[in-house]
């Protein structure tokens, strides 16, 4: 039987819940964000505690920050913008959801964006539409607002197309980090196969050298 938990605002077009799914963040086509909460632990009903305005355009997505670094969120925006926002709590004021930091914008565009919490700190990828990868890491676990650029890496610079980048965070075995990207292609079916079809070739030509070279040192 089909149960309503939670009475969205119209206009929705992303939501995300936290890590331990007790909090859900919504987005609006406004550049809204709605906070949706349970007054009661043993009720499945969320309702809307807390609203703010966090861009003139859409908002295109909406993730949590891992929970130990506190109650924050990250926006992506259709301005091409990223700006990562936290619920503060001051003495004797009400709580509030301040802007911490921003990404991007018109002129160097974020696709996507995921944290990833490493064993020594907490990491952020953002995807840009000119094809860079960035992975930041924060440099005081209790601030939000400072981060270290530690990698830039471009991929596809020569492409005349537009690159969808996902990135997903795995935590491997040893306790490291590791971020992995799935590239998906938006663009006429003529340019995508003709870079398909350069691309392939080398990758095929290089295994194809690598088996050889592998079956020779066997002869010998």
């Amino acid at each position: 039987m089909e149960k309503s938990i939670a009475t969205l605002d119209k206009g929705t077009i992303c939501s995300s819940w936290n890590y331990c799914a007790q909090r859900l963040a919504t987005g609006l086509i406004d550049g809204t964000i709605a906070i949706f909460d349970t007054n009661d632990p043993a009720s499945s009903f969320f309702t809307s505690t807390f609203k703010f305005k966090v861009n003139n355009g859409s908002i295109t997505k909406v993730v949590w920050v891992p929970p130990e670094y506190g109650d924050a969120i990250a926006c992506i925006c259709s301005d091409g913008s990223l700006s990562i926002w936290e619920e503060i709590s001051e003495d004797s004021e009400p709580v509030q959801w301040k802007q911490c930091t921003s990404f991007g914008g018109p002129l160097d565009q974020v696709l996507d964006g995921q944290f990833g919490n490493s064993v020594s700190s907490l990491k952020l990828t953002i995807a840009y539409s000119n094809g860079l990868v960035k992975v930041y890491e924060i440099l005081n676990s209790m601030e939000l607002k400072n981060w270290q650029l530690q990698v830039l890496k471009l991929y596809n610079r020569h492409m005349m197309f537009h690159l969808d980048l996902i990135l997903r965070w795995s935590i491997e075995t040893s306790g490291e980090s590791s971020c992995s990207i799935d590239i998906k292609v938006r663009s006429s079916p003529v340019a995508v196969d003709q870079y398909l079809k350069t691309n392939l070739r080398v990758v095929v030509v290089f295994r194809w050298r690598t088996n050889l070279r592998m079956k020779k040192q066997r002869e010998k």
